[in-house]
């Protein structure tokens, strides 16, 4: 990380930091009431204590529920994907490998094979293929393998593997936290590594090249249909 990235954030992205903070626990270090353990303490003016910004930063417990300790470095734009709320980056895999799938899914004819998939992906999702889809991910679907299994199956298996193609050379440490924060994509970020990833691969292109196409076309639907909000936070 280098050393001006927190004074180029604090100055030009002040979302991008607050997001760290919170992912940190910082913002609701500030937001909390003071904890139960100060009430206890003898003659204690606690509310003036709590109301100390820097006494309550030092007496706050920083660690967030799982016990982790603290992560600060996304300079490296792809890990900002963890700053993301579970929801949020939930549905970016989903609408990622809808995407994917979009000309598969505009070419269902049979009645119960369409009603089949609204239900699978939702009508939202599966009104999305139909529409926009297919021009948001380019060549992107040639990267991954049809393979077998149903149509809604391969949908979330490439969003899920697109998304650990995109965190695959994130730190151990940071992959390790996203799998506690992230309860039902914790398989993805576990014991995720490029060549795993790659070996679904169906291109000639060079990993590096895979990954930072397929990460491109991940943040591109991220921030125009899923979370454009989150946009400040990204380059």
């Amino acid at each position: 990380m280098h050393k001006d990235f927190f004074a180029h954030i604090i100055r030009h992205k002040p979302e991008l930091f607050r997001s760290m903070l919170a992912f940190n626990g910082f913002a609701a270090a500030r937001q909390a009431e003071a904890p139960a353990s100060l009430h206890r303490i003898p003659g204690l003016d606690v509310e003036a204590l709590w109301a100390n910004g820097r006494a309550r930063r030092r007496l706050a417990d920083r660690d967030t529920s799982d016990g982790r300790g603290p992560f600060w470095d996304f300079a490296e734009e792809s890990r900002r994907l963890a700053l993301l709320p579970p929801e949020l980056l939930s549905r970016a895999v989903l609408q990622f490998g809808t995407a994917l799938h979009a000309d598969e899914l505009s070419r269902l004819i049979a009645r119960e094979d369409v009603l089949a998939a609204r239900q699978e992906i939702s009508p939202e999702l599966f009104a999305y293929a139909l529409q926009r889809a297919r021009f948001q991910t380019g060549s992107l679907p040639r990267f991954f393998d049809d393979g077998r299994g149903s149509l809604a199956g391969r949908i979330r298996l490439h969003g899920h593997q697109a998304l650990a193609l995109c965190c695959s050379v994130w730190p151990r440490e940071l992959l390790d936290i996203c799998a506690a924060r992230f309860g039902g994509l914790a398989q993805t970020f576990s014991a995720i590594g490029t060549a795993e990833v790659i070996d679904t691969i169906q291109d000639e292109a060079s990993p590096v090249e895979t990954r930072r196409a397929v990460w491109f076309g991940f943040k591109k639907i991220l921030l125009k249909e899923v979370a454009p909000q989150w946009a400040p936070c990204f380059d």
